[in-house]
């Protein structure tokens, strides 16, 4: 009977209020923010919130976080999960966060029995046991280009990937069939991709997606929420199944969105 209460309890547990000044924040750092519904900017606070109080912050390299800081990051986190409702990704711990883009230590196989290493530049990253490492810099030049690119969403969607069990592009999806369906559509427009980066042809999709195909999905939800119309366009298929498993529908939003 106590066990019968206290999930009652939990269940019944009303929404954590958004963070103070929220319109405020949110219209600064969710580029969708004009579109979305009031009850969507109330649900999105709220689980904004919610990721404040469960994630932990830790500013790297002498970078002093500021609530600012942590409101940016959590928003658009939150946003991936508006439609989803469930854990808020269960295997992240802690967000790092650098001033400006960090150094990272790089080994690949250069010949048989041979590693080589190399130090390349970064802006953000996700770790398999549960970090996020992001440069506050992009975050920063990403909201003043409004250009389809937010680094938040990207490291984020590869959470979202991981999920499922790996950093492989096919996040969890459910049965079979919407496995097969998923992957029909992601491997035609991930080969795509990989072409036209040979050919040295402009993409709406950062060719960075064409890296592997979890670089391609993370790149993919970039465009889903930031350049929603455009992808619909251009890549109405894929489309249609970043909103089924998303459950959302930017460029509807765009469409009607009121100001």
């Amino acid at each position: 009977m106590l066990a019968w209460i206290l999930r009652r309890r939990r269940d019944a547990a009303p929404a954590l209020a958004p963070p103070s000044d929220w319109p405020r924040q949110g219209r600064r750092w969710i580029s969708c923010w004009a579109s979305l519904a009031p009850e969507e900017r109330a649900r999105l606070g709220a689980r904004t919130s919610e990721f404040l109080q469960k994630k932990r912050f830790e500013g790297c390299g002498g970078f002093e976080l500021r609530d600012e800081t942590r409101v940016a990051i959590a928003a658009n986190a939150a946003l991936l999960l508006l439609g989803r409702p469930g854990p808020l990704y269960p295997k992240l711990v802690t967000v790092l966060v650098y001033e400006k883009p960090f150094q990272v230590i790089v080994k690949q196989e250069a010949s048989e029995g041979v590693i080589e290493e190399y130090e390349e530049e970064r802006t953000g990253e996700a770790w398999e046991h549960g970090t996020v490492i992001l440069a506050w810099e992009e975050i920063e030049e990403d909201r003043e280009a409004r250009d389809g690119r937010n680094v938040i969403l990207h490291e984020f969607a590869h959470l979202l990937d991981l999920e499922a069990g790996g950093f492989d592009g096919a996040p969890a999806l459910g049965g079979k069939a919407a496995h097969a369906a998923w992957a029909k559509v992601f491997r035609r427009e991930y080969d795509a991709l990989q072409a036209a980066r040979a050919r040295g042809e402009d993409t709406l999709l950062d060719d960075y997606g064409a890296s592997n195909p979890a670089e391609f999905f993370a790149v993919a939800t970039e465009s889903f929420f930031e350049d929603p119309l455009a992808l619909r366009a251009a890549h109405p298929k894929l489309y249609r199944r970043m909103r089924e498993f998303f459950n959302q529908d930017p460029a509807a939003r765009r469409r009607g969105k009121s100001g």
